[in-house]
């Protein structure tokens, strides 16, 4: 909750600074600039203050993918222990106390993602978007198995309860979501790339109905 709430806190006070240091917000908001943080990073800080604070910005985007990298590797390692994940056998086994198959496939992953960045640099942000449906994806597996849990008879032994409110606040969160995910999975209207837009939306679409399925399943 705390992580949250301060999250939400930086997000919007740095969201206040930048549109209070736009120089022109007006072209902001039409669109004609199209690139406005170092903007205004730029005629704030100056050039040496940008480039401090790209060199920061770095540091903390590599911090943070490491930190990913190294928590998808374990939940890999988790499921797979479990049996849960595809090649279970493999990513299962330990080498002095590390996942290290896990960690193979996980930042081998991430060095072909780069590959096709560099080699198809439009595909950034539908990379961006398939992980962002990815992320709505767990949390709503997380919302149908506390619906399904609710249905059977469970309730809630924390200290903090939602009461008689909690079934309608599930069945909101899992419609949401739904929605969200169904948006985020739509292809673009650029008919220039309809086939790249749709094979990554049925792919993506594809695996998660087949996870849905093995973990109602298991």
């Amino acid at each position: 909750m705390l992580t949250v709430v301060v999250g939400c806190g930086s997000a919007i006070f740095s969201f206040a600074g930048y549109v209070l240091a736009a120089p022109d917000l007006q072209s902001i908001v039409a669109g004609k600039s199209l690139d406005p943080i170092p903007e205004i990073l730029y005629q704030t800080i100056g050039f040496w203050g940008l480039k401090a604070f790209q060199a920061v910005a770095l540091l903390s985007f590599l911090a943070c993918v490491m930190g990913q990298q190294a928590s998808a590797s374990r939940l890999v390692y988790s499921f797979a222990r479990d049996n849960m994940f595809p090649g279970s056998a493999l990513f299962a086994k330990m080498m002095n106390h590390t996942p290290v198959w896990a960690n193979v496939a996980v930042n081998s992953l991430s060095a072909l993602l780069i590959v096709l960045v560099y080699c198809v640099p439009s595909s950034l942000f539908r990379i961006a978007g398939m992980q962002m449906l990815a992320g709505y994806i767990a949390f709503q597996m997380v919302v149908i198995a506390a619906l399904r849990a609710r249905a059977k008879g469970w309730k809630p032994a924390g200290a903090f309860s939602l009461g008689k409110w909690g079934v309608l606040v599930n069945i909101g969160a899992l419609g949401y979501g739904v929605f969200a995910c169904v948006v985020m999975a739509m292809p673009s209207n650029d008919i220039t790339l309809s086939t790249l837009d749709r094979s990554i939306a049925g792919s993506r679409s594809s695996v998660s109905r087949w996870w849905s399925c093995r973990a109602a399943c298991i």
